[in-house]
């Protein structure tokens, strides 16, 4: 049986062991919340025209929802981008809703066509069916934005759900034009192998 001094001197090599385990731990902590705040700094500072477009976009998309947008870098060393709702929430893209997902995506989607219509001139754009996960309000802002687009450049919306005409009417007035298709295609003829 060890000596009971040497037992107390166990005790205090394990305590000190920890002691500088725990400041070591604290410290690197505290580096990384430190090193955390100032990209988030910077990268609020610096970041692009069209992430910001998006930000105003997606944040008016879900109806002010979601306050910010950005992109971090998660434990592997990867971009995500992360959305934060008005109550300070954070959520990663995998973790919002499908309709919220769909209006990120097509937040992006308009500020990148923004910036290209900017950068390199106008070009057509066609949207087919973007409003399937969204509500008429939503729908609304995503008629009304479109349209801010169409000042620039062509904008063509494909849907087959008859009650968005109403809705992109309200949106825009007169500056939409309506272009229904037949009700009937022609049909598929297949040839038959003799």
């Amino acid at each position: 049986m060890p000596a009971r001094g040497v037992v107390q001197e166990d005790i205090e090599m394990a305590r000190g062991r920890m002691e500088a385990a725990a400041l070591a731990y604290s410290r690197a902590r505290l580096a990384g919340l430190s090193v955390r705040r100032a990209m988030e700094r910077y990268r609020h500072e610096h970041q692009s025209p069209m992430l910001d477009r998006a930000k105003e976009l997606f944040r008016n998309f879900s109806k002010n929802t979601f306050g910010d947008l950005y992109v971090d870098v998660d434990q592997d060393g990867k971009a995500v981008l992360i959305g934060r709702q008005f109550d300070g929430v954070l959520r990663k893209v995998d973790q919002m809703s499908k309709g919220t997902r769909e209006q990120l995506f097509l937040a992006l989607r308009i500020a990148a066509i923004e910036r290209y219509v900017e950068t390199a001139g106008p070009i057509p754009v066609i949207f087919d069916d973007v409003f399937s996960e969204s509500d008429e309000p939503r729908s609304e802002r995503v008629f009304e934005a479109l349209g801010e687009l169409a000042r620039r450049t062509q904008v063509t919306v494909l849907t087959h759900h008859h009650h968005l005409i109403e809705v992109a009417r309200r949106a825009l007035g007169e500056r939409l034009e309506v272009q229904e298709l037949p009700a009937i295609a022609p049909g598929l003829r297949v040839a038959e192998a003799a």
